[in-house]
């Protein structure tokens, strides 16, 4: 074939090509005039997905830990199923199920450093669960926070509100309820650990129930709010122990100019009203250290005495009868 033909040849077909994509262009215009690109639809949680979806993006997301004896593992809260799963498949009959609330843990830290979860626990509580609580499997609600100037991360705790209660609402689920998992439950929040239940609570038509006993230690929840987070509580016991001379939740009352709830003394409760179905027991007697320990509730005789019993579903000692009915004081002849 002539070169010169050929050429022609080849321009004409790539003008027959172009003018035909520019046609399929002009009709899809046309029918599309203000047509932008495709957005990926957002991800939604599976389960939860009011409480979680917000995590979904964050970098620090909240976490489940199984503690086994010496050992764990971690799972982001948008596994919270997993985490559960791995927690009931692994605890012995005949022990509790135990949901565990940590406080603040930014020992050894510097400022804007992330805390020291789960190893703190790991060397402080777990081991006392074990040997005074008949509980070598715990499950651990980690809330990440930082170091913040003032070392009170109220908002990083707040933040992990909504996590605990979709624990609580999975627990409570057809996949991982009391009848299907029978057994002793307890949920148990030390410190900060309160606000993050307090937030949980706060969620809206969030109640807590399906524990057998919510014990709140040495809260730094304010006294003056309560009330109004405590009575969402309908655990079968409830209660709130109260160090009046606690030397952390002293530091707090400082930072926040406002009496923690876990160091609300007489005055105090005159002040605010109680939640009637809580017991309050003000341990400030027999609370070691000169009366102001915050770790009350793993070594000492509160340990000892009093949680030890909390914890296996028994009434611990009443004391004598404080401002209200519900408010005991505990001395040390009532051991």
């Amino acid at each position: 074939m002539n070169k010169r033909v050929f050429v022609i040849l080849i321009i004409a077909l790539l003008s027959v090509g172009c003018a035909t994509q520019n046609a399929v262009n002009a009709q899809v215009l046309a029918e599309s005039p203000n047509k932008t690109p495709t957005v990926q639809p957002i991800i939604q949680s599976e389960v939860c997905p009011n409480l979680l979806d917000e995590y979904l993006g964050s970098d620090k997301k909240p976490e489940l830990v199984v503690y086994e004896k010496s050992s764990y593992k971690i799972y982001p809260i948008t596994q919270v199923d997993e985490a559960i799963t791995h927690y009931l498949s692994d605890k012995q009959s005949g022990q509790p199920l135990v949901l565990y609330v940590h406080g603040r843990a930014l020992e050894d830290t510097k400022i804007g450093e992330y805390d020291r979860e789960p190893n703190e626990s790991k060397r402080d509580v777990i081991p006392v669960f074990s040997s005074k609580y008949n509980a070598n499997t715990i499950l651990m609600l980690h809330w990440p926070h930082k170091k913040p100037e003032n070392k009170f991360p109220e908002s990083d705790a707040r933040f992990s509100g909504k996590a605990l209660a979709c624990v609580i609402q999975r627990l409570n689920s057809e996949n991982f309820s009391a009848s299907k998992f029978p057994g002793f439950r307890a949920l148990i929040t030390h410190s900060m650990g309160a606000l993050v239940l307090e937030e949980a609570l706060n969620q809206p038509s969030e109640d807590l129930n399906g524990f057998d006993v919510v014990s709140i230690f040495a809260a730094a929840s304010k006294a003056d709010d309560a009330n109004s987070w405590l009575s969402k509580i309908s655990a079968h016991k409830q209660y709130v122990l109260i160090n009046t001379k606690d030397i952390v939740l002293g530091q707090v009352k400082d930072i926040t100019k406002s009496v923690p709830l876990g160091m609300c003394d007489s005055k105090c409760f005159q002040k605010n009203q109680s939640a009637k179905d809580v017991i309050y027991l003000d341990i400030t007697d027999i609370a070691g250290a000169f009366h102001r320990k915050h770790n009350y509730f793993v070594e000492g005789e509160v340990a000892d005495k009093i949680v030890t019993k909390i914890l296996k579903g028994e009434h611990p000692s009443m004391g004598i009868k404080g401002v209200a009915e519900n408010h005991r004081i505990i001395r040390k002849q009532d051991l």
